[in-house]
């Protein structure tokens, strides 16, 4: 096995843990390389070199950082993207963020998005933590 060979399986394992750890049971096998593949050759290196900051940015945000990114983004896309943002919310609590970060993340961008679209949000991020206290 060469050095690359051994460092790319040990990337893509690294991605299917952090998959499974921010969305527990839902993500195992979107992080499957061999099902990844099949769909395009080569795009499971790509997407884990631009998700994790190899290719783009090496130094760049950390884990919680860019789910809060996320929320934002899907915030601002308006009431449509609920399922999305729960599973952001669940990706940014696991990577550290706190409920007060995940909801002034919302309110901030719903200036951008409107009322019914952080409404939506905020309800959605709602159902997330009301689920994790449930289950503690």
């Amino acid at each position: 096995m060469t050095d690359f060979t051994k460092l790319f399986e040990d990337m893509m394992k690294q991605g299917q843990d952090m998959a499974q750890k921010f969305s527990p049971g839902s993500t195992a096998d979107m992080f499957d390389p061999a099902n990844l593949d099949k769909i395009m050759p080569g795009m499971s290196k790509t997407f884990l070199d631009a998700m994790f900051g190899n290719s783009v940015n090496k130094e760049g945000l950390d884990a919680r950082t860019r789910f809060l990114v996320v929320i934002a983004a899907l915030t601002a896309q308006g009431a449509t993207q609920v399922a999305q943002i729960k599973v952001a919310v669940q990706s940014a609590l696991a990577s550290g963020a706190t409920q007060q970060d995940i909801i002034e993340t919302i309110m901030t961008t719903g200036m951008y998005g409107g009322v019914p679209a952080s409404t939506a949000a905020v309800q959605a991020a709602q159902e997330v933590f009301a689920s994790k206290e449930d289950a503690e």
